[in-house]
């Protein structure tokens, strides 16, 4: 079985003291997929299948560390994990990488990880999920240090964002509903809603940051809304 690392790695270099991280390089052979979760891959080929008990298996072990039983994980409407109640959490994979963050629902009401291979995004894609003043923000960056894919930075960071938002929020959010600015130097980033109609449904004085984190292989983000 491949050795997962529990707070260490590289999403726990920029998780919260309260927010328990577990990842694996791997898939786990003998990781099972419980029959209530069945249903959710059961049209899947193996590979994702396997991708998929992985993942589930990492975040039953993240409620036992956390003092809860193991217990099937299902899915929501939108293919997010239903954690019982006390636990917020959030999952993430890639090709190579599989990552659960899980906390207290007494320390946080909602966190999101993404993980991304640290690769330029296809250029097909950058007019779907970058506006060009976010384009134009991150060419310093890119030139400065040309080994980190900033575009997926930027992208891995609407990814976490999305998550948390469908936890507060629950609803529909586009890739261009949202506007980020990445600090290269402090590996942070923070956001606004371009609609003022989404920013109301955020609430007012509430704002999401959030932190990032690269290696050779991967690029990975954190956003974590503490109470």
């Amino acid at each position: 079985m491949p050795y997962f690392r529990m707070n260490r790695g590289l999403l726990a270099e920029i998780a919260g003291a309260h927010c328990l991280t577990l990842e694996l390089p791997a898939d786990i052979k003998v990781a099972e997929i419980w029959p209530e979760e069945s249903h959710l891959v059961e049209s899947a080929v193996e590979a994702r299948r396997r991708e998929f008990a992985t993942c589930r298996y990492l975040a039953r072990l993240g409620l036992t560390l956390l003092g809860l039983p193991e217990q099937p994980i299902t899915s929501d409407w939108r293919g997010a994990p239903n954690w019982p109640d006390g636990v917020v959490g959030t999952i993430t994979h890639t090709s190579g990488f599989r990552a659960v963050a899980l906390a207290l629902s007494s320390n946080f009401e909602a966190i999101g990880i993404d993980a991304e291979p640290n690769l330029p995004l296809p250029a097909r894609v950058h007019r779907l999920v970058m506006s060009s003043t976010e384009k134009e923000s991150l060419e310093a960056a890119m030139a400065a240090d040309p080994a980190v894919a900033w575009e997926r930075v930027l992208f891995s960071a609407k990814e976490s964002i999305y998550k948390v938002w469908h936890v507060l929020v629950g609803t529909w959010l586009d890739f261009l509903d949202v506007q980020v600015d990445i600090n290269p130097a402090k590996r942070t980033f923070s956001f606004r809603l371009v609609k003022d109609e989404q920013a109301l449904l955020l609430g007012e004085g509430r704002t999401l940051s959030g932190r990032f984190a690269v290696s050779p292989s991967f690029v990975v983000t954190i956003v974590e809304m503490p109470l």
